[in-house]
């Protein structure tokens, strides 16, 4: 049996779990993502901000600000037009 005087405190054991489950439903998420990036079956809009969220994650996770911060461009070719808006 563990030595309750070494257990953690329950803020800290609940925060630790919190972690856990942010860390599980992170790796669904980008699954999810790199699903929709890659999916011809898609809008082209819905792909595009499926693209915009992963510019905007990886940017959030870059330590160095990029000469091109802020700018990004995305050219889609051969999509019905209606699907740009």
């Amino acid at each position: 049996m563990p030595d309750e005087s070494k257990k953690a405190p329950a803020s800290k054991r609940g925060a630790q779990k919190t972690e856990r489950r942010l860390e599980k439903l992170m790796c669904s998420a980008l699954d999810s993502l790199e699903a929709m990036l890659c999916d011809d079956t898609l809008k082209a809009s819905d792909r595009l901000s499926a693209v915009k969220l992963a510019f905007d994650l990886a940017k959030s996770r870059s330590q160095e600000p990029s000469p091109s911060d802020g700018v990004v461009k995305v050219v889609f070719e051969g999509i019905p037009e209606e699907w740009a808006q």
